[in-house]
């Protein structure tokens, strides 16, 4: 079993530090730092990577036609023109 207390925070990556004892606990619970994502997600990076995505699906879709594909592009540009008309309004907001 592995958790990571509260008061993880606190005390992972300081030299010298240690997680919180209890006798009763020390046999059963081995204590872990929470890991971070090594690379922080940010709103625009999100939606850039987004808008690329459906542009590579769009052109992927323009080289394919049939009736399903046409109402699958016609729902990305749908998504595609949302995410222009948000702009940086939709970053701000994350």
């Amino acid at each position: 079993m592995t958790l990571a207390p509260p008061e993880a925070a606190a005390w992972c990556g300081f030299p010298g530090s240690s997680p919180p004892s209890d006798p009763e606990l020390d046999d059963t619970i081995r204590w872990e730092c929470p890991k971070l994502n090594s690379v922080p997600l940010h709103a625009d990076t999100v939606a850039s990577a987004l808008r690329e995505d459906i542009s590579t699906i769009m052109s992927i879709l323009q080289v394919v036609r049939s009736a399903e594909v046409a109402d699958l592009a016609a729902k990305f540009r749908k998504v595609n023109t949302v995410l222009i008309a948000l702009g940086s309004s939709w970053t701000t907001r994350i």
